[in-house]
């Protein structure tokens, strides 16, 4: 599964589109196997999601997210975790650690 997650720093983004890159761990039986970062060149929300479709995001992991956001995302097959806060990668692992947690 791929679980993207935009950054400020090494936090979570407070707000989907509000963040200079996007970070992206691959994840495989609750582990994170792979980690890449993509800086979109780009302050457009929708621009962002369309990046994160197209690298073939199962989840995404943000913030906030305006809700024609969360909504298009969802329709292209990406489950939307937000009002998220912390270290990107611990929230990632907490998350793909807890019980039930998948794309």
């Amino acid at each position: 599964m791929i679980v993207g997650v935009p950054l400020f720093g090494r936090r979570v983004a407070p707000y989907f589109g509000s963040s200079p890159a996007i970070v992206f761990y691959e994840v495989q039986h609750g582990t994170i196997r792979e980690k890449w970062i993509m800086e979109p060149d780009t302050d457009d929300p929708m621009e962002m999601a369309r990046k994160i479709v197209k690298v073939k995001t199962d989840v995404l992991v943000c913030g906030g997210i305006q809700k024609f956001c969360r909504q298009w995302l969802q329709l292209q097959g990406v489950a939307v975790v937000e009002n998220q806060k912390g270290e990107a990668e611990q929230v990632v692992t907490s998350l793909t650690a807890s019980e039930g947690f998948s794309a």
